[in-house]
């Protein structure tokens, strides 16, 4: 790729990234029937949702709107879409891309400013609560990338509000403003096209490159990041509908899998979206079929061919299959194919159980149990983001594996992306703000 080839790709990523942070869902808002109190009844709502943004940070726009029918009082809004309770604190983007098989525009959602569903929400009291739960995946996300939430913790008071502003507005530009004062880097390939902190003539020298590569491996924050951070959210259907559409809702949280995993990132190889996929869900890709089963099928349609164009070889054919069986019920071992299970237990063997321990811990955060107990702290990050496998492991087992079929759609930001992008430019242009790249996956295998 020449240098103006790479100008011209790095500066088509950013424009990517801008029209990622400009995506808006347009939801039509219904109050619910059992809080219309007043004939005729108010007439539904339409607004723009930022999909970075969150559903309680709509309630301002909202609420006027459906204040002459409400009841004396005060209690938390909160939205459902089929009768399902929204959670608060996933961003609006990924919930539509979750819920909705088939993209309805505009989103019809039911909102509420009664009977608060506290045994499947976690309490949301205003938008400090909101603000909160940001910066904690903010902090989060630090963490996995350098092993430190310094850079955010060292924010004032001030630069936080900033920060936060810039997200509820949408306004990239000062988002990145703001962001370059936690000095940290996501060049996660310094070398690639894409890299907008780097351009081509100001890419770093060999000595350059080995100061930076003994920064990363203390896990000094500026350097390069060692891990990203990624959320995955499961919806599993019975079959393989032609029709989106046909797809039926979800009506309890427990039929969703979430789960928040950082993927290894080496240093001189590039990783694509689909090793990511094979790192965290082994189990939803399909294996080929073998040379070996090929060739028996082959031999076999063509037998039976020969069989058919000439009757009088059937006992030859009976003599072939003898044959056949005298191989297999011979005393040497027979190595079968492994089984879906088999290969879910094989990818996940060296992450041992303190990896099933962090998934169970994402999986009932989803199921109800969100609201964390407290402010997130290194130590309690340190057990969750503990490395599963090392770099050469990962790239050798995903070599291996890289003829696989995925069976599902996966969607990031409203996006159905080829699956052999690469990681390093998924994670810098459609990551949230809060740094977590967030894949929203429809599946029909459930082993």
């Amino acid at each position: 790729m020449g240098k103006d080839d790479g100008a011209d790709f790095a500066h088509l990523s950013a424009e990517a990234r801008k029209h990622v942070w400009m995506g808006a869902i347009p939801l039509l808002v219904h109050l619910h029937e059992s809080e219309i109190t007043s004939l005729p009844a108010p007439s539904s709502y339409l607004v723009l949702a930022p999909r970075n943004g969150y559903l309680p940070l709509l309630v301002d726009s909202i609420k006027p709107h459906f204040q002459s029918t409400l009841l004396p009082g005060s209690d938390t809004i909160w939205f459902d879409y089929e009768g399902l309770p929204l959670k608060w604190h996933i961003p609006t983007g990924v919930l539509f891309d979750l819920l909705c098989a088939e993209p309805e525009r505009p989103w019809n959602l039911t909102v509420h400013f009664r009977a608060y569903p506290s045994d499947v929400l976690s309490p949301c009291e205003d938008e400090d609560s909101v603000k909160w739960n940001f910066v904690n995946a903010l902090k989060e996300a630090s963490y996995v990338m350098y092993g430190s939430t310094k850079s955010v913790m060292n924010l004032s008071q001030l630069e936080q509000t900033e920060l936060w502003k810039s997200v509820v507005k949408g306004d990239l530009e000062n988002y990145d403003h703001v962001f370059g004062r936690l000095k940290a880097g996501r060049n996660f390939n310094a070398s690639a096209p894409w890299n907008l902190e780097r351009t081509i003539s100001q890419r770093p020298t060999s000595a350059e490159s080995e100061t930076e590569g003994k920064a990363t491996s203390r896990g000094a924050e500026g350097g390069r990041p060692v891990r990203l951070p990624m959320r995955v959210y499961i919806r599993f259907v019975k079959e393989n509908f032609d029709d989106l559409d046909d797809c039926p809702p979800v009506d309890s949280w427990e039929q969703l899998i979430y789960i928040t995993r950082p993927i290894d990132i080496p240093k001189d190889k590039v990783l694509t979206l689909r090793d990511a996929l094979l790192k965290v869900v082994p189990h939803l890709f399909s294996s080929p079929p073998s040379p070996a089963s090929n060739q028996a099928d082959s031999l076999g349609k063509s037998t039976r061919d020969s069989v058919q164009s000439d009757p009088a070889k059937v006992n030859e054919a009976s003599d072939e299959g003898s044959e056949h069986e005298k191989v297999e019920s011979s005393d040497e071992p027979v190595e079968s194919a492994p089984t879906p299970s088999d290969e879910v237990q094989t990818a996940e063997s060296p992450e041992s159980s303190r990896s099933n321990d962090v998934v169970n811990q994402e999986e009932s955060r989803l199921n109800g149990q969100d609201a964390r107990d407290g402010e997130i702290t290194e130590s309690s990050l340190e057990e969750r983001n503990t490395p599963q496998a090392s770099d050469g492991d990962l790239c050798e087992g995903l070599c291996a594996e890289s003829t696989k079929q995925f069976q599902g759609i996966v969607r990031i930001q409203g996006i159905e992306p080829n699956l052999d992008l690469p990681l390093d430019w998924v994670a810098r242009n459609l990551s949230g703000p809060e740094m977590f790249v967030h894949l929203c996956i429809r599946t029909w295998v459930t082993g």
